[in-house]
């Protein structure tokens, strides 16, 4: 500070003062530009500096957003590749049990013999065709719901015909699932149907034709003689052993008892063996010999089912 003490002159005091307070003035002058730079300096740094990090965090969370899209994008393609394949597999799947039940289905079903497929065609009462080789017996086997006379006096055809045809027993099942296949047929004097069964009373033609071939309709089997007996029917007092009671067998005990029967009432001892779960198959026809007379010639199957 300018003393006026320490000046002699008034003029130089004066001057001093001036001086004085042009100094000052400059140092403050200079003192507010450089705060007003340090203003500017500053009001431009912090929004610069905000701006920065703000565009930093801006740039991260894009990038963070980006990354996240594409990993949710690649998820989603791999949850729908992963759910076609799941598709792919369940198809393949189906595909295989499907052909799985159908190969079952086909191997449980049961398919007609050709020759008895052909003659269903032209007659759905077809029941199997009967063979006895070295005899004229070569008929198809008819049957006709609840009914063994129709097809006795008709053709295969359905026209009236006094020969008849060979008829499967009306208590029979017709598919050919049966223990005791039960076949009639008329004693012809023409030989005709079953009128050469009669020869099966002597042993020497049936130890020359033992056997006999049936076919069902899905099913050949050939069977072999072993009781031939003769019996009578519409007889409530008979004495005759009453083998069209022993259809429907149920059980061992009706099997055992059918095969005793047979074979203790045969004209001859053939020697066969019988066992239970063996298929029967009986003929029967006329036999003159009594009122309401039958022969009847009984063969087990060579084949088990």
């Amino acid at each position: 500070m300018v003393n006026s003490k320490d000046y002699k002159d008034k003029n130089e005091y004066k001057k001093a003062l001036r001086s004085s307070f042009s100094d000052t003035g400059k140092k403050t002058s200079e003192h507010v530009v450089s705060k007003k730079k340090k203003l500017i300096k500053r009001s431009i740094t912090i929004p610069l500096t905000i701006f920065l990090i703000t565009g930093t965090i801006l740039l991260i969370l894009w990038g963070y957003a980006i990354r996240r899209s594409q990993v949710t994008m690649k998820n989603v393609k791999e949850e729908v590749e992963l759910e076609r394949l799941r598709d792919e597999i369940r198809a393949e799947l189906e595909d295989e049990e499907r052909k799985k039940e159908e190969a079952e289905k086909k191997a449980n079903e049961k398919v007609m013999l050709p020759e008895i497929a052909a003659l269903y065609k032209e007659n759905p009462d077809i029941a199997g065709y009967l063979t006895i080789d070295g005899s004229v017996i070569d008929y198809p086997v008819m049957f006709k719901e609840n009914d063994n006379d129709y097809y006795l006096e008709h053709g295969f055809d359905g026209s009236n015909d006094v020969n008849g045809c060979l008829v499967l027993d009306k208590r029979c099942d017709k598919e050919g699932d049966n223990i005791n296949t039960l076949i009639h047929g008329h004693n012809l004097k023409s030989g005709k149907m079953f009128g050469s069964l009669s020869k099966y009373e002597s042993k020497d033609y049936c130890l020359k034709h033992p056997y006999i071939t049936y076919s069902s309709k899905y099913k050949t089997l050939d069977y072999q003689v072993f009781a031939v007996f003769t019996s009578e029917v519409y007889n409530e007092d008979s004495e005759y052993f009453e083998y069209y009671d022993y259809i429907n067998i149920e059980n061992k005990r009706q099997f055992d008892e059918y095969v005793k029967g047979a074979v203790e009432n045969s004209l001859y001892e053939t020697g066969v063996r019988v066992d239970w779960g063996d298929k029967l198959l009986t003929l029967s026809t006329c036999e003159y010999s009594k009122e309401n007379g039958r022969l009847v010639v009984v063969a087990r199957a060579i084949d088990h089912e």
